[in-house]
């Protein structure tokens, strides 16, 4: 932890650093190659909407970079010449350890516009260009775009990085997203929570014991003929990989299928479905990334549609060998053109007694902002249509699905930290639960928007993923 005086130092001086602080490409390239902050904590302040923004973030974030980040970020300070505020936050730090005078504000030294460049005014007296810091103005284009948040369907995606000097060259997209690995690996079962299920409910629970728990496959399309490209499906990707594997699952054929047409993935998905391996396994999880419409319609890269009912229909084959196993669907696409502006409602008036564990919801919704029985009579020998399924949609029908195009989707960034923080204790839906809470909970505010994941349970046992 950092030393409650440079902590307190930081604080006393937060307003005079976040009014007069030049964050050029240079101070975040240093704090990256510095180690101050990790390329998805850097990515997370360049994501604050202004340069003002990103500033008031950068100090908040600052005091928990442990005891070193207070020597490294004065000696940033020297080294991209901002040789006054250094002073200045040496001296706060002087005057709470030693008593020493309290220092003087630095006088603040004119700031450039950050946004496009202007044509040249007349210079003013108390502005001498010579005395201005140097710095690349196109800082203000670092980061996420004024709308980085696109629905699958309804925008066309902005580029959002540029590549830079000074050590931001790595920072894209393809990298920045990801979520931190110690994050999407869950805790082990206890044996005092298989004592408890076999106690109370193991009749009642989908049992798994196969090395693999089962098959994943993921199909991400995310280059289309004339639709926009689904940039941040990348992360996506990588995220559920990460956390699938964690939990005990193997990647189908050994890769991510990117870019299939409708007929490919009608084709993919049976060859999946039927595959005699699962035979001996005892679960798996299907995931489809695209663009999608109304009527349970999700694209091929060809723009041509594939329905859910084509691509899932091989579950009631004969041949399938998965029957009166749980099967996970994730489907991260739009189902309409509609956008969820939500309603704004008096906290107070949510119910009370919630029990939810606040304290792992809470570190979850702040780390996304730096996811039936029928009547068996006369059923003895008959499996419903779609058995044994739950079906995790991205949004409700006739709305639109949000993407963030360094992140990923809302809905797949919180599966996977919902699934890594609860998976040895709880179901899959009751976590589908908890996903809808933190996506409507956490996302959209600058938008206007919200978005409603929607889940469908035709489980009929408890399905958990039991880690290891």
């Amino acid at each position: 932890l950092m030393d409650d005086i440079h902590r307190n130092a930081l604080l006393k001086a937060r307003c005079v650093l976040v009014s007069q602080l030049v964050a050029d490409n240079k101070l975040w390239g240093l704090l990256l190659e510095r180690k101050v902050f990790t390329k998805p904590m850097l990515e997370r302040i360049l994501g604050q909407g202004t340069p003002h923004e990103r500033r008031q973030q950068l100090m908040d974030d600052l005091p928990r970079r442990g005891p070193d980040a207070f020597g490294q970020f004065l000696g940033i300070l020297r080294d991209t010449r901002q040789q006054d505020l250094a002073d200045y936050l040496d001296g706060m730090d002087r005057h709470l350890r030693h008593g020493h005078p309290l220092p003087s504000e630095p006088r603040p030294q004119p700031r450039p516009p950050s946004g496009p460049s202007q044509p040249a005014q007349p210079s003013q007296p108390q502005d001498d260009p010579s005395r201005r810091p140097s710095v690349d103005r196109s800082v203000s284009r670092i980061g996420v775009t004024n709308q980085p948040n696109i629905p699958d369907d309804v925008l066309s995606v902005q580029e959002v990085l540029e590549h830079h000097e000074d050590g931001l060259e790595e920072l894209n997209f393809h990298t920045c997203g990801i979520i931190d690995s110690t994050e999407l690996m869950p805790q082990p079962v206890t044996q005092q929570h298989l004592t408890e299920k076999s106690k109370n409910d193991w009749e009642f629970t989908y049992q798994l014991r196969s090395n693999p728990k089962g098959l994943l496959l993921i199909i991400s399309n995310r280059d289309f003929v004339k639709k926009s490209k689904r940039t941040g499906t990348e992360v996506d990707c990588e995220n559920l990989t990460r956390v699938f594997k964690n939990l005990g699952y193997e990647l189908y054929r050994n890769q991510v299928f990117n870019d299939k047409t409708a007929a490919e993935m009608k084709s993919l998905c049976r060859d999946f479905i039927l595959d005699p391996r699962h035979e001996s396994l005892d679960s798996c999880v299907l995931c489809i990334l695209s663009h999608g419409d109304q009527g349970g319609v999700i694209y091929g890269r060809d723009d041509l549609p594939a329905t859910e009912d084509e691509l899932f229909e091989h579950f009631n084959s004969d041949r399938c060998k998965l029957h009166n196993k749980p099967k996970l669907v994730i489907i991260q696409a739009c189902r309409g053109s509609m956008k969820d502006k939500g309603h704004i409602f008096d906290q107070t008036d949510s119910a009370s007694g919630d029990k939810t564990d606040q304290t792992t919801v809470q570190k979850i919704i702040h780390s996304l902002q730096e996811e039936n029985y029928s009547d068996t009579m006369d059923l003895e020998k008959r499996v419903p249509l779609y058995a044994d399924i739950v079906f995790a949609h991205s949004t409700t029908p006739g709305f639109v699905s949000w993407r963030h195009e360094l992140r990923g989707s809302w809905f797949i960034q919180t599966i996977a930290k919902t699934f890594a923080a609860y998976a040895h204790e709880e179901h899959v839906f009751d976590m589908l639960t908890t996903v809808n809470r933190i996506v409507t909970e956490t996302f959209g505010g600058r938008l206007g928007y919200v978005s409603m994941p929607h889940p469908i349970s035709r489980l009929r046992k408890k399905f958990y993923f039991f880690p290891k």
